[in-house]
């Protein structure tokens, strides 16, 4: 028992044990484990690394496949585009990266937060290199979303598995992974990037087209020539009959309505009409395009030598129509420049690439991009006042392409510019009056079917805006000193009204031989000087005689009655050749094989027209160089490829090269094959350790497009004897570039691959299969599994 007088001992005060508790303070005054934490080394390489992970892979290196895998589609080169997606790559990682280190005062929330960063970018990554699904050619067609619903539950599983994996184990992830984790993910990314950038065809031209001033002109004398894409001549003559007040600012014109183009197609027409030089399959067009601009008769090499200002500004996206050399040019630049819209494709398309694919139609919205289309609306609200942009109201991002002449309008009237001393030659090419019908008879934009009627209304909007691009002249005061030029590069493919021409003669007389196809264009020529009303002419012309025209009218070269459109007689007989061919050509090295015509007379009636037998074939020779070096110098298992046929013939005039050192084209030779002919390209393979697993991959093309005609040609892929591959390449489930994957085990040291496109069913006559019934093989790869 204690005593009266001791005084007891006093227990805990519950308010000093709160307080030692919310130190970290237990049984006495030592701190308490805290949880523990990464070093401050570690902490700062996952921020940094995690945050320019994610970054990188969507906005850099994404985007910069896809170029290198693509490098002709584009008016520009590797190094102006990689800096400018780095610079962009940096803002958005400094900011995640800023985001991730304000969370570092919560440990927990700290690893979760950048683990999650982390994870998202090596997803990205792995969607974007392994599990690319096919959406077809993302050239403005819809999506068929469902039809990938597989591969959409495929990806969304993987992307939670790594989301879930990076909840439960962030603690373990965030001090052992992430930092040898992002450095090895960007390490390979830059490394693959090398690589494409190695195997890329090199750029053979190396200056690029200055846009900067292209509306500043001589107070003198000036050259113009505006190039109206796809405006066939009887559409002209037809607001002529119908609108005559359309045409009235075209004074001291003369239409010759009795034209024909040399080519059907901008690539082969548009270096025809500059330099009076026919293309005849005889060399690669690169090569073509160099020696055509350099020779005599080339009107920008002509006028540059002789003191003129030389400003040639085709679309972007076909600048390598024309040579780029201080010898043809003046607006020449050696710092290529990125279009935005350009840029903002490659974004969108990156990012397409790169997420899952529940995300995609975001992306994708219905063709109008997400980055794209927000470039647009940024465009719109900085330029408000913009009639193009109130025009183009509604248009999508691949429609907005097809709207190019009304921005080229509202930019030519407030950018004009009278400060040249030197004389002036310009050239514009406008989209005009192509396909798709994109802008109507009210210069705004209506998606038109295509349509003869419509082509008449866009038609309608070209006359229009040249009226006001001519009124511009005239205001300026450089109308009268100018020599102009409005022309068409080929024609429609609908035919031409020949009833309405109001020429003498039964159109349809015999011999009836059809007037082919984009063979009639707009042909306007103003000389310096000439006044009063539009004038008319049937005098027969060719577009390849504008150079001689031009150089006669400024004085540079003395021509034949028959070599200039301003001295033709309407009676002259002359012979005129146009070369049918029935695909674009552009970024080829060589085109299929062509027929050559010829017109005698009015170029509109059917009678005027024959075949004159030649067919222009592909050269063998150095087809298959590039081909073969890529193949062995990035895989050593393949051999030389050999081409056969059914009659096992060994001249390779049945297939062309196309633009890359990767891929090559494989076609018919007989334009209209018939049931059961094959053509083919053989790759031999050797080194193969029998007893290995080794796989084999190829891309091959479908070349139909739209075109449903199935049963009709079948693609096969065979190793061996073995077919592991086929498909219906004019069927139904077109998919633009299908991937083929075959894994096997080595039986021999060698075989060999085989790419075969057969002929098989009935095919219809007069339809140009071997043209379209083909294969574009791309990226052969072999590789050992194990």
């Amino acid at each position: 028992m204690k005593s009266i007088n001791e005084v007891p001992k006093p227990g805990p005060d519950p308010q000093e044990t709160n307080t030692r508790l919310r130190k970290g303070m237990i049984g006495g005054d030592k701190p308490a484990a805290a949880p523990p934490c990464a070093p401050k080394a570690v902490r700062k390489t996952a921020v940094i690394g995690s945050a320019f992970l994610l970054s990188a892979t969507a906005i850099v290196f994404a985007p910069l496949q896809i170029f290198l895998t693509n490098t002709m589609e584009f008016g520009f080169d590797l190094k102006a585009l990689a800096w400018r997606l780095a610079v962009l790559a940096v803002i958005p990682a400094v900011l995640l990266a800023a985001g991730l280190a304000l969370t570092s005062r919560w440990h927990r929330l700290h690893e979760r937060a950048t683990v999650f960063v982390f994870i998202v970018g090596a997803a990205l990554w792995i969607q974007g290199n392994f599990m690319v699904w096919n959406y077809g050619p993302l050239d403005g067609r819809p999506i068929n979303w469902g039809v990938h619903l597989g591969q959409g539950f495929l990806d969304a599983s993987i992307w939670l598995v790594l989301l879930v994996l990076g909840w439960f184990c962030a603690p373990w992830l965030y001090r052992n992974l992430i930092a040898v984790g992002t450095a090895c993910l960007i390490a390979i990314q830059l490394i693959t990037i090398l690589s494409f950038a190695w195997r890329a065809p090199a750029e053979g031209q190396p200056y690029w087209i200055d846009r900067s001033e292209p509306f500043h002109f001589s107070s003198n004398r000036n050259v113009i020539v505006v190039l109206l894409d796809g405006f066939q001549t009887d559409v002209f003559n037809d607001i002529l009959n119908r609108k005559k007040a359309l045409v009235s600012p075209f004074g001291g014109f003369t239409y010759y309505r009795n034209s024909v183009s040399t080519f059907p197609n901008t690539f082969l027409s548009v270096p025809n009409l500059l330099t009076a030089q026919v293309y005849d399959n005889s060399e690669p067009l690169p090569k073509f395009i160099a020696d055509a601009f350099r020779a005599e008769s080339s009107l920008p090499r002509a006028l540059k030598a002789h003191g003129y200002e030389v400003d040639l500004f085709p679309l972007p996206y076909v600048d390598n129509v024309v040579l780029r050399s201080p010898e043809t040019m003046s607006n020449i630049t050696t710092h290529a420049t990125v279009p935005g819209d350009q840029l903002a494709y490659l974004l969108d398309t990156g990012l397409f690439r790169c997420v899952p694919h529940f995300m995609k139609p975001l992306v994708f919205s219905n063709n109008n991009w997400l980055i794209g289309n927000a470039l647009r609306h940024v465009k719109r609200f900085a330029y408000s006042d913009s009639a193009a942009a109130a025009a183009a109201e509604g248009a999508n991002e691949a429609d907005q392409n097809w709207l190019y002449d009304l921005t080229f309008l509202s930019d030519f009237q407030k950018g004009i510019k009278i400060d040249r001393k030197a004389p002036v030659f310009k050239y514009y090419h406008l989209v005009g009056n192509h396909e798709p019908f994109r802008l109507n008879e009210d210069l705004h934009y209506e998606a038109m079917d295509a349509t003869p009627a419509n082509m008449r209304r866009q038609g309608e909007a070209c006359v229009k805006i040249m009226g006001r691009f001519l009124e511009t002249l005239r205001q300026c005061g450089i109308y009268d000193k100018s020599m102009i030029v409005v022309i068409g590069d080929h024609g429609s493919v609908f035919p031409a009204d020949a009833s309405t021409a109001g020429v003498g003669g039964d159109p349809n007389r015999a011999p009836a031989e059809t007037v082919p196809p984009k063979s009639l264009p707009l042909v306007l020529i103003k000389p310096f000087g000439a006044t009063g009303d539009l004038k008319i002419s049937d005098a027969p012309v060719s577009l390849g005689d504008l150079p001689a025209t031009v150089l006669s009218a400024v004085g540079l070269a003395k021509v034949g009655p028959d070599d200039s459109m301003l001295t033709v007689a309407a009676d002259s007989q002359r012979v005129r050749r146009h070369y049918s061919l029935f695909v674009d050509a552009n970024k080829l090295r060589h085109v299929p094989p062509f027929e050559e015509y010829e017109a005698r007379g009015f170029s509109w009636f059917n009678g005027s027209w024959r075949k004159t037998g030649a067919i222009f074939y592909p050269t063998a020779e150095g087809e298959t160089k590039d081909f073969t070096e890529f193949l062995g110098r990035n895989n050593k298992f393949f051999g030389n490829p050999k081409f056969y046929t059914e009659s096992a013939a060994t001249t390779p005039l049945w297939y062309f090269a196309a633009e890359n050192q990767d891929d090559i084209r494989i076609m018919f030779r007989d334009r209209d094959p018939h049931w059961r002919d094959y053509i083919g390209i053989e790759i031999p393979i050797a080194k193969l350790k029998p007893g290995r697993e080794y796989e084999l991959s190829v891309e091959i093309r479908d070349p139909y497009n739209d075109n449903k005609f199935p049963g009709r040609f079948i693609q096969t892929v065979y190793l061996g004897n073995k077919r592991i591959w086929s498909h219906d390449i004019s069927g139904d489930d077109f998919m633009g570039w299908n991937k083929v994957r075959y894994r096997f085990r080595a039986s021999t040291p060698e075989t060999a691959m085989k790419v075969q496109v057969e002929a098989a069913g009935y095919i219809e006559r007069g339809y140009d299969w071997g043209i379209a019934a083909a294969a574009r093989v791309r990226r052969p790869e072999l590789r050992l599994v194990k």
